[in-house]
């Protein structure tokens, strides 16, 4: 059974595909050690490994913005002579207002 996370995901990919937006690639994945209760982060042998990045793209076409969807926030952005700008970070369940950022 899928998680709500995943679920929630699909929904969003789903209405930007058939609000006119299309598929860009995927962010850059890294795996960093983080500190985590079991292993804190001491020196170089503690925390455990996780991978972070990796979101869905997409961007709308004849415009310069952009936006990825991870399990629990869909960000918009525009890309302005190269740089990243006017970021809008919403909950991935939030679908009404990913909806009308999306469409304006």
């Amino acid at each position: 059974m899928p998680r709500l996370g995943a679920i929630r995901m699909k929904v969003v990919i789903e209405m930007l595909i058939k609000t006119g937006w299309i598929a860009d690639g995927a962010t850059r994945e890294e795996m960093v050690r983080v500190p985590t209760f079991k292993s804190p982060l001491l020196g170089r042998g503690g925390g455990e490994l996780r991978t972070f990045g990796g979101r869905t793209r997409f961007l709308r076409p004849g415009t310069n913005r952009k936006v990825t969807v991870g399990i629990r926030t869909t960000v918009f952005y525009r890309v302005i002579d190269g740089q990243t700008r006017e970021f809008v970070c919403l909950g991935t369940g939030n679908i009404e207002a990913i909806t009308l950022e999306a469409t304006a």
